[in-house]
């Protein structure tokens, strides 16, 4: 988690079958490989038996490219009855790359709970 600016930590949500499957969803900020600019990413991992940790938490999704200095990263983290999740992202404080769409800021994502983005 990259805490810089209005970055940190920014939204968790519960699995839509928690009560099964225990799953928890975080969006985050995170730190590009320059270490000067960042961007939205979203994990999950399964909150243990002790409720005290997340276990085998891993990545599934990463704003591409990074262009934030520390502003508007998103997000929330919404999951419909078909089964998607949908994740909010901010424009980066780059506002023009939210009208470009071949870049992930200012949009709204569509993905499977794994990360993995349907066919349609």
């Amino acid at each position: 988690v990259w805490v810089q600016g209005q970055g940190g930590l920014l939204d968790v949500e519960l699995s839509p079958d928690f009560a099964k499957d225990r799953m928890v969803y975080l969006t985050y900020a995170e730190v590009g490989s320059d270490g000067k600019t960042g961007g939205t990413a979203a994990g999950r991992g399964r909150l243990s038996d002790d409720m005290t940790r997340l276990e085998g938490f891993t990545r599934i999704f990463q704003q591409q490219p990074k262009l934030s200095v520390g502003n508007h990263f998103g997000s929330r983290i919404v999951f419909d009855r078909d089964g998607y999740m949908f994740i909010a992202l901010g424009e980066n404080n780059n506002r023009p790359t939210a009208q470009d769409l071949d870049k992930l800021q200012g949009k709204v994502v569509r993905l499977y709970p794994d990360g993995t983005v349907p066919k349609d």
